[in-house]
């Protein structure tokens, strides 16, 4: 059973990295290691994709590390108690380790919402933001699909792709800016999208951009990816096919050029989420965050006023 951050770090973590498909300049990085619960086997998998190499492999390590404690160190957290607290720091709740993380998890973490909330990083503090901002963007994303009116936003075409076309565009919100990039090659019949929430503009399109070429490579390489719900591989496998044309319509429909403005962002209420510390070691901690006010972009396919059916994987 792990014990602290060196254990984490010393795990057999195997890594594959290639020049993705279609935009050399991105380094793509999977990493991955088997593990038992048990007697159970278990796979942690993280990705990772940046034009800068040790970023990508710091993000699918990371991930990596992200999928395998959700799991497994479940085994000798049983029982133990987790006392949510809300973004000011005063505590709102208890429940014990496996109320948050539920088992199996991908049943049971909450019906209908993609957003997992949970995070890694060396820190809580850093773990309890980047668990925000997961939140928070899948959230955006739901409301730039499904809402009704055309949202300001700054959009930049990047030629660092050699078919298709890439796009980003962007604006401020709560947790600094969001940042969402679009590839589409209409003679390839694909559309896929990548996006993030960071402090600086910079750091979110940089993001964004590689997981836009992540998927992209992916697909384009007709890989069978390892979701979970029959739902999510249905909606990965749609990313070539018909539906590139509608979705890349409807996208330009509701983000418009303009310039947002920084003193009123975009953005959606997040006001009642609860933290909650579930790993807490020296270099090495993880965080749920979690609303129950958030519409992500689950909850919201059910209600779809005739659109094409969301990319967001």
């Amino acid at each position: 059973m792990l014990r602290n951050a060196e254990d984490l770090h010393r795990l057999p973590v195997r890594r594959h990295e290639h020049a993705a498909a279609c935009a050399p300049e991105f380094l793509s990085v999977s990493a991955g290691l088997t593990f038992s619960v048990d007697g159970q086997q278990h796979s942690a998998l993280g990705f990772g994709c940046s034009r800068t190499p040790e970023q990508a492999r710091r993000s699918a390590q990371w991930e990596t590390y992200e999928r395998l404690l959700m799991v497994a160190e479940l085994s000798g957290s049983l029982g133990r108690s987790i006392t949510g607290r809300i973004k000011g720091g005063n505590p709102v709740a208890t429940h014990t380790f496996e109320q948050i993380v539920p088992r199996p998890w991908h049943d049971t973490y909450r019906p209908g919402q993609d957003a997992t909330g949970l995070a890694v990083h060396t820190t809580v503090e850093a773990a309890q933001q980047a668990a925000e901002r997961e939140l928070l963007e899948r959230a955006l994303l739901a409301a730039i699909w499904y809402g009704t009116t055309p949202i300001p936003s700054r959009i930049t075409e990047h030629t660092c792709v050699t078919t298709g076309r890439l796009h980003t565009y962007s604006f401020p919100c709560r947790l600094g800016f969001f940042a969402l990039a679009t590839w589409h090659d209409a003679r390839s019949q694909i559309f896929v999208t990548g996006s993030a929430v960071r402090d600086a503009l910079h750091d979110a399109t940089e993001h964004a951009l590689g997981e836009a070429v992540m998927v992209f490579d992916g697909v384009w390489q007709g890989k069978t990816p390892r979701y979970t719900t029959h739902a999510s591989r249905q909606r990965y496998a749609s990313l070539r096919g018909d539906l590139h044309a509608p979705r890349a319509q409807h996208m330009a429909t509701r983000l418009m050029q303009g310039q947002a403005r920084a003193s009123r962002p975009f953005d959606v209420p997040g006001d009642d989420i609860t933290f909650y510390p579930l790993i807490e070691w020296d270099g090495a901690c993880l965080v749920r965050a979690m609303s129950h006010s958030m519409e992500t972009t689950s909850t919201l396919r059910a209600r779809s006023r005739n659109l094409p059916p969301d990319p967001f994987t």
